[in-house]
């Protein structure tokens, strides 16, 4: 899931089977966005996931580590949550931008854009 957020970041979700599997992905968005990764959270380990801060001097990409576990849940630095939740991904509209969202869209949006994320203009959620 890609979502800009109201810090201006651009937020990325990544899932995978094993935490080694993330740094083969960061290069590659480093690579095709020419970014360079400030940092990543103390809270991630080899084995707990965690986020990047990937930036180039205009804005930055904040990537959020999430490894797959048993039984359709998802670990990430906040915890565990259930993958049908967010998955599979669905297409919406946030602000008029077209965008992949989690299959229940309107919690996640409603906290992160607002309660108006459907109807304000697109440059008034990035403040």
């Amino acid at each position: 899931m890609c979502i800009r957020d109201r810090d201006g970041d651009i937020d990325i979700s990544v899932l995978v089977e094993k935490m080694s599997n993330i740094f083969p992905i960061v290069a590659k968005i480093e690579q095709m966005c020419q970014l360079t990764t400030t940092d990543r959270s103390t809270v991630a380990t080899a084995d707990e996931p965690g986020s990047w801060r990937l930036c180039t001097s205009r804005t930055c990409v904040v990537l959020y580590e999430y490894l797959n576990q048993p039984e359709g849940m998802m670990l990430s630095q906040y915890g565990e949550e259930d993958q049908s939740v967010t998955l599979p991904l669905t297409k919406c509209s946030i602000s008029g931008v077209e965008a992949s969202c989690p299959r229940e869209k309107e919690p996640i949006l409603r906290r992160v854009f607002g309660e108006n994320w459907r109807t304000d203009r697109l440059t008034s959620l990035f403040h």
